[in-house]
């Protein structure tokens, strides 16, 4: 079985209740291949002979062969009239230790045994141990060019001189006589310097000439060639022609294999693999079942999991922690790069990434390549990096706030909430205790230096311990910061990220602590007295979806931290104040976003008197511009039927029209980048795909 210490080392599996790939068949085919059996007229055992072959168990470094060793060993261990001697090189240093090792193993298994025969059999060794000592000997000279054999087996005095042929010979005879079979297992060659890998190869070629031994060495055949060959090509696959008989590759994982491996790591672990229940998710682990290749990386790839899921549990979806580890595990450079300038492949970065993708959109009209954006060393993992981040697909970002995708789920996965720069406990604690209208002065400064969204993050962590006073004031003030000073939108909208990022601090705290829960209510109290139209909204729809009070309904009622009847009660205290924002215009004037409109229109409270009130304000480039800018920012999509509830889009679609061919129209880039994908979506196309 697997102890749970050894799901978290780099362990070979000890007995079969720990085989999850079946490879018991496999084993005793190998048994086969070593040892031979001798049977009686009466159908009894009589004895067991060893084929005397040096088979070579081949397989890329992780596939597992050491485990098919250990497999192999205790199979030939629990059999009758069978020696199996050990012998891993990797334990060792140099040419003394190696042949030292060797017969060191050949003894130890012979000694296992109180027989007497096999006490004689290992003075035989001994004695075809020392006699190797013998100078000018073809044994010595193969197996020791350097010399080392005389340093190493010195004769003991007044012993008789003897030939390393006469004493093979009756080491042999010894075997013979005694029916057993002996068998070295030499594990984990590929792992040792080049250096000990050739003594390893001449110490088997020297001794592995004995009748009644068999040997099977475990090795990845490109490093021991490599080793062999010194550079020189095709010289190692030579010489280990030489010295193995029979080389039998290990079979490659399959699909099947993958996912019991996966299945059993998580056990191992004392948990399991998540239940994925989205699309992504699927494919998330779809990809990484197929691109496995070793159990070791499934070892590595848990192990990683455990590890860094435990500490964003709560925050980021768990497949896209898996995906995160299986990047970090093949190409730990690609996570460094990402590491250094996340806004890269987030869906929500800063503005002045936004402008950089707005000229890189103009200028190639689609998605970019991973390569591009994060060197050719992500190449090789540019599917699974576009599942992660969708900017790099054509396919349109599933906006939930778990998502590594969201920039400061990113940095917290980058560093477990802790990344350099990090905005100081101290200064969001001196923020909190202001008062307006200082406070009001101190976000809008933040807003303007690109630092509010970090410190929103760095909210999310410490609000448990800020003083429940400051509620009242903060909230308002940041949802007032959140609200344009003046009319339309004229540049890329970072205030519709930050207070996306706000609204989700409300329910993932209630959501992490329940004893949070009194107090979110009362925030979200405070800001509904002040009348905020920013962060209620969104919280409001998603209370909504939660009991089935939505036309894109969940059913996860169970989760959100408001019940059914105080949704409902919300919905009336605020529904008016959503309707009076659309049609005074001061939605689409003033707010980072549509949130108000959507409540409306979720709740099946959209009307043609509002439908008829949008389609008026929506005329002018700057009324235009400013509903693209906040219905299809960068990463998001709507859909023609909607926007035709929301106003007449065959008009909207004229007067667009008519100022996308003025090419001084619409002159911020993002906004005219906004402005094309209404288009194209007005016009019944997908606004992610550049096709005509």
């Amino acid at each position: 079985m697997i102890l749970p210490q050894d799901a978290r080392l780099d362990r070979a599996i000890r007995d079969e209740n720990g085989d999850k790939l079946g490879r018991g068949p496999f084993v005793e085919s190998l048994v086969r291949a070593l040892v031979r059996d001798e049977v009686g007229t009466d159908g009894k055992l009589t004895a067991r002979r060893s084929t005397g072959y040096v088979v070579g168990l081949t397989g890329r470094w992780g596939l597992g062969k050491s485990s098919v060793v250990s497999l192999l060993s205790n199979r030939l261990g629990s059999m009758d009239k069978t020696l199996v001697a050990n012998f891993n090189p990797w334990l060792l240093k140099g040419g003394d230790d190696l042949l030292t090792g060797f017969f060191n193993s050949v003894r130890t298994a012979v000694g296992k045994n109180a027989r007497e025969e096999l006490e004689a059999l290992r003075a035989d060794i001994d004695s075809y141990w020392g006699a190797l000592n013998i100078a000018g000997t073809a044994i010595a000279t193969a197996a020791d060019p350097s010399g080392l054999l005389a340093k190493v087996f010195r004769w003991r005095p007044g012993k008789p001189s003897v030939t390393p042929e006469t004493e093979r010979k009756r080491l042999e005879d010894k075997i013979e006589k005694l029916g057993c079979a002996v068998v070295v297992l030499i594990d984990e060659l590929d792992r040792v310097e080049d250096d000990d890998v050739r003594a390893v190869a001449r110490l088997i070629k020297a001794v592995g000439e004995i009748k009644g031994v068999s040997y099977l060495v475990a090795y990845d055949p490109e490093r021991v060639a490599e080793a062999l060959g010194r550079g020189v090509a095709g010289a190692g696959e030579r010489y280990l022609e030489k010295i193995i008989q029979h080389p039998i590759p290990l079979r490659p994982l399959f699909e099947e294999d993958s996912r019991a491996l996966i299945v059993a790591a998580f056990e191992q672990h004392g948990t399991a693999v998540p239940e994925a229940n989205a699309d992504f998710e699927r494919e998330i682990f779809k990809y990484i079942v197929e691109s496995v290749q070793t159990p070791r990386e499934i070892k590595r790839l848990v192990g990683a999991f455990t590890v860094l899921e435990e500490a964003v549990r709560g925050e980021i979806n768990p497949y896209d922690v898996l995906g995160y580890c299986w990047l970090q595990t093949k190409s730990p450079r690609v996570r460094d790069v990402i590491a250094a300038n996340p806004d890269t492949v987030v869906d929500d970065p800063g503005e002045v990434e936004i402008a950089n993708r707005v000229a890189l959109h103009f200028d190639q009209g689609r998605a970019p390549e991973v390569g591009s954006i994060l060197g050719d060393m992500a190449t090789p993992h540019a599917e699974l990096i576009q599942m992660l981040f969708p900017r790099f697909s054509d396919r349109r970002s599933a906006g939930e706030g778990d998502r590594l995708s969201r920039r400061r789920n990113l940095v917290r996965m980058l560093y477990l909430g802790n990344p350099p720069g990090m905005i100081r406990r101290a200064d969001v604690e001196a923020v909190w205790k202001m008062a307006s209208p200082s406070l009001e002065n101190e976000l809008r400064r933040m807003e303007v230096d690109d630092t509010l969204r970090p410190f929103i993050d760095r909210l999310d962590d410490l609000i448990p311990s800020l003083n429940e006073s400051g509620d009242s004031s903060f909230w308002p003030a940041l949802s007032k910061t959140l609200v344009r000073t003046e009319d339309w939108l004229r540049e890329p909208n970072t205030a519709l990220s930050i207070a996306n990022d706000a609204a989700t601090v409300f329910t993932r705290q209630a959501m992490r602590d329940v004893r949070l829960t009194s107090r979110i209510r009362h925030a979200i109290g405070s800001l509904q007295m002040a009348g905020d139209l920013v962060l209620v909204p969104w919280i409001l729809r998603k209370a909504m979806r939660a009991h089935g009070l939505s036309v894109h309904s969940r059913g996860d009622s169970d989760k959100f931290f408001m019940d059914k009847l105080q949704t409902q009660t919300m919905m009336e205290d605020e529904f008016p104040k959503y309707r009076s924002a659309v049609q005074s215009g001061h939605m689409l004037r003033r707010l980072p976003s549509l949130e108000p409109l959507f409540a409306l229109l979720n709740a099946s409270r959209w009307n043609d008197e509002l439908r008829t009130s949008m389609t008026q304000q929506l005329e002018g480039e700057e009324a235009i511009g400013t509903f693209a800018g906040l219905l299809v920012p960068p990463g998001y999509a709507s859909e023609l039927s909607t926007i035709n509830q929301i106003c007449d889009a065959d008009r909207l679609k004229q007067n667009l029209g008519s100022l996308l061919e003025n090419a001084d129209a619409f002159p911020d880039p993002w906004i005219r980048d906004c402005a094309v994908r209404l288009h194209r979506t007005l016009d019944g196309k997908d606004p992610l795909f550049d096709d005509d």
